[in-house]
């Protein structure tokens, strides 16, 4: 059901039509939901907006005047989407007043509508041709009327009997405010004693650029006048005066430099959210409603997704509110998977990327699978490589998900996205064992967002990983800088003495170790300070580990324990390997990365201070452990989660 507009002004010069048409582009070409908007010249004494929006006259060149006119003759009411033309505009047609020939004035002197309302059933003629419109397929989203100047039987058509919402624009002059001040009270009375409640909308236009108290006076006085609707305003601009610019069809030109557009932008809003129709204004609704009443949300998101089909907006947002209702109201939510499920049975990208994204591991491959889909039929989906990238990730296909992130970033994402998708691939490239390459990536991750912490940790890591140990400090004392993670001893933090220690600065780590472990209050703190001291004094991580309570990591103490007990030739692998089968479910679950022993095997070797035998051991053992777990411990599956979590929820990037 569309919404009908009127826009009115009492007096003439003051933009009624070019508002109107602007309203009506940025209407049909609104980037997210373009509607489909009918414009509809009621100014039959002075028609001006067919000109303006461009009619591509068809058939016999009729209009509304040729409609109303056989209506007189006849009446009865025709067809009356014989008398709608296209415009230039793809979505916009107009309504117009009639082709501008030598018969057209014959025409409107024939016209009297206080007769017509008298003796022809003039209001029902009306409400027929409201209803008609209303009901053509496919439908309008809205049906802007521009109505003539002044208080007149046509006016009251206008203002009174057609619309749901006037736009009454005025200029600030006595005259204007007071014809204004008429109209205005007769929509209030028909709002209080008629059939419905018809919305104001004023705009003062033009407002002039510059600031003075008598301005302000007369501001002030508009104000008063209209009270609870506040009114707003359309800018001066003088350029605008020559000829009839058409400012919305020209966005790009004066998107950053024009207040008037801006002005014909915030009145579109406006409008926009006084029809709860409105797609757009839904769509907005939808975060409130999903915490109130998750099963209304979903109905009104599942009617925006079958509206739209095409709109990534609406199938992004149905996912968070069906993995809710999955919580709550099982039955429900099959609901929303029922209707994405028919979408991607239509080959619907954006279907299918809404399955992989409620996939859970159990239907890893089949969510696999819809990824290759939603890039074979749109390969434009960056998203979809990301999603891809990060299964392939946690079946530790590096070389397949660095393939897909390749492509991802080839396409030139949002820097949110890209700087993921560069994040993620460094972390396959470390898995790779190609450090420096890891480091170039995020190098590039970091200039686009210089200030993120996390991105110049994994630097730091991606150039400890190079042998660049120095490097890697400054990068890890500048993150440390920006998040100030103060005493506390998690992985990042005692990720410095490893440093340290690797670069041959043994005394500052272990000092910097003893300041950690007279802070350290938890389970894991003490854990990554033991770690810690097993590359450098073996002992001392032994009597950490017995001073810590398991708290749930009796899986990483008995490993911790077990490497000591390598280095010290008291154990082999494959022995520790069948002791710790009574941890099978918590390694299973384990979230430990084993990243700086790993390095350890390295500078530890070339150091001479772990042996070539104890240096296999331990890489034997820690493979076992990679493989146990049910995703690589690396932080990188953190950053394709993250992607997804992000991208369900529309929650900015750290």
């Amino acid at each position: 059901m569309p919404m009908f507009i009127t826009f009115y002004s009492f007096k003439g010069g003051v933009g009624r039509t070019l508002a109107l048409a602007n309203v009506a582009t940025l209407l049909a070409e609104d980037a997210t939901d373009p509607c489909r908007v009918l414009v509809w010249d009621f100014d039959l004494a002075a028609p001006g907006l067919q000109q303006v929006v461009g009619c591509s006259w068809k058939g016999n060149k009729a209009g509304f005047i040729d409609y109303v006119t056989k209506y007189i003759q006849s009446a009865t009411t025709e067809s009356i989407k014989e008398y709608i033309h296209p415009t230039a505009t793809p979505g916009l047609d107009v309504l117009p007043a009639g082709y501008l020939d030598r018969s057209y004035s014959k025409k409107l002197e024939r016209i009297r509508w206080r007769e017509m309302y008298k003796r022809a059933r003039g209001f029902d003629f009306i409400e027929a041709t409201r209803k008609q419109i209303a009901g053509l397929d496919p439908p309008y989203d809205y049906v802007l009327i521009d109505s003539l100047t002044g208080y007149s039987d046509v006016g009251g058509i206008c203002v009174n009997q057609l619309p749901d919402a006037v736009v009454l624009i005025f200029r600030l002059n006595r005259q204007n405010l007071s014809g204004i001040t008429t109209v205005y009270n007769s929509i209030k009375r028909m709002s209080v004693d008629g059939r419905k409640v018809t919305q104001v909308i004023p705009v003062i236009s033009p407002a002039w650029p510059f600031l003075a108290p008598e301005a302000n006076a007369w501001i002030t006085r508009a104000r008063k006048l209209f009270k609870e609707a506040n009114p707003m305003q359309i800018s001066f601009e003088g350029g605008l005066t020559f000829g009839e610019k058409f400012i919305s069809r020209e966005k790009r030109v004066y998107a950053t430099t024009s207040k008037v557009l801006a002005d014909y932008e915030r009145l579109t809003s406006r409008i926009r959210n006084l029809n709860p129709q409105d797609r757009t204004t839904i769509f907005r609704s939808l975060d409130d409603l999903i915490i109130d009443s998750p099963e209304k949300a979903l109905d009104s998101c599942i009617g925006l997704v079958l509206a739209r089909p095409q709109n990534p907006e609406y199938w992004d947002e149905l996912v968070p509110i069906i993995a809710r209702l999955r919580m709550t109201n099982t039955a429900v939510a099959k609901q929303g998977e029922l209707v994405i499920s028919k979408g991607c049975d239509a080959d619907n990208p954006f279907a299918l990327l809404s399955r992989a994204k409620l996939a859970g591991p159990e239907t890893s491959d089949a969510a696999v699978n819809d990824l290759t889909r939603v890039i074979k039929l749109d390969p434009k989906i960056t998203e979809a490589y990301m999603m891809r990238a990060a299964k392939s990730m946690q079946r530790r296909d590096y070389a397949d998900a660095i393939e897909d992130l390749t492509r991802q970033i080839e396409a030139r994402p949002a820097t949110r996205e890209i700087v993921m998708a560069y994040a993620n691939r460094a972390d396959c490239l470390i898995h790779l064992d190609r450090p420096k390459e890891a480091a170039a990536d995020l190098s590039r991750a970091i200039l686009l967002q210089p200030r993120n912490a996390t991105l110049l940790k994994d630097r730091a890591q991606a150039l400890f990983a190079a042998g660049e140990y120095e490097a890697a400090l400054t990068d890890l004392n500048q993150a440390h800088e920006i998040a100030r993670p103060g005493t506390t001893a998690d992985a990042s933090q005692v990720l410095k003495a490893h440093l340290l220690f690797a670069a041959g600065q043994t005394q500052e780590g272990i000092d910097f170790l003893s300041e950690m472990e007279s802070h350290a209050k938890d389970t894991g703190g003490l854990l990554n300070i033991a770690e810690a001291y097993l590359t450098v004094d073996a002992e001392k991580s032994l009597r950490i580990l017995k001073t810590v309570k398991p708290a749930g990591k009796e899986a990483e103490i008995a490993v911790l324990e077990h490497m000591i007990g390598i280095l010290q030739g008291r154990d082999e692998a494959e022995k520790v390997i069948q002791s710790l089968s009574i941890f099978a479910e918590k390694l299973k679950k384990s979230t430990w990365s084993w990243f700086e022993i790993r390095q350890f095997l390295k500078w530890g070797a070339q150091r001479q201070l772990i042996s070539e035998r104890n240096a296999s051991e331990i890489a034997h053992l820690l493979q076992f452990l990679e493989k146990q777990a049910d995703r690589s411990a690396s932080r990188s599956l953190v950053w394709g989660e993250m992607a997804l979590e992000l991208s369900q929820l529309r929650i900015p990037m750290p």
